[in-house]
């Protein structure tokens, strides 16, 4: 399957060609919504398609089923209030609460690449944050997970270098031996002991994200 996108060029311009990691930096450097929630939901819609091998809608019906989006995206990005982005996180855990593991992944960009992280990412338009976190597991650890939980939502403008971010984590069930396989933005999907991570300060310092103190939130949950 091709991994290459072709844009239409404007006036004077032929087509612009770009691979699917360079359009996925893209929607990661989009403003947040309201500003761009309409480019941001269609190029993740495409992207999935693509990835996924399903038939891609012509420009024509994509226009027509969004008429009304559009109207009400051009509305809020004309007001004069301005909204944090949306992300959702998945705690999974296994074993017994003496040898407690979580499933952490390595960033394969920036920001904090190479950092460990809870999968997770960007709530798309529409989309109930339950939803998301289910659908972001899958895609970044090849998992089908259930009977999401919430454990914490967090919000510190300065938590997201990008711009201000909150963020829901979720804990989430998942079949017994099943095993991670990375995808999506994540390099690598292994699991870690949780003990070792809240002793350690040295490996509480490879989590991106303020997510050394939601690891510790979750331990003490645990």
């Amino acid at each position: 399957m091709s991994r290459l996108l072709r844009l239409r060029g404007g006036a004077n311009r032929g087509p612009i060609v770009l691979s699917l990691d360079e359009v996925e930096f893209l929607i990661d450097c989009l403003p947040p919504p309201p500003e761009a929630a309409t480019l941001r939901g269609r190029l993740t819609t495409l992207l999935r398609a693509l990835r996924t091998g399903q038939p891609v809608a012509s420009e024509t019906s994509r226009e027509s089923a969004s008429t009304q989006s559009d109207a009400a995206g051009q509305q809020l990005a004309h007001s004069r209030y301005r909204s944090p982005a949306l992300t959702v996180d998945a705690a999974v855990l296994r074993g017994p609460r003496e040898a407690l593991e979580i499933l952490l992944v390595t960033r394969a960009r920036e920001p904090f690449k190479g950092k460990l992280a809870f999968p997770g990412g960007f709530v798309e338009y529409n989309e109930d944050p339950q939803d998301a976190v289910l659908r972001e597991l899958a895609e970044e650890c090849g998992l089908q997970a259930r009977n999401p939980q919430l454990v914490a939502v967090r919000g510190h403008p300065s938590r997201d270098p990008r711009q201000h971010v909150c963020t829901i984590c979720y804990k989430v069930d998942i079949p017994e031996h099943t095993d991670p396989r990375a995808g999506d933005d994540a390099a690598a999907a292994n699991w870690y002991s949780m003990e070792t991570l809240l002793k350690s300060q040295e490996d509480r310092s490879r989590l991106a994200f303020d997510h050394a103190e939601l690891l510790s939130q979750l331990g003490g949950m645990a």
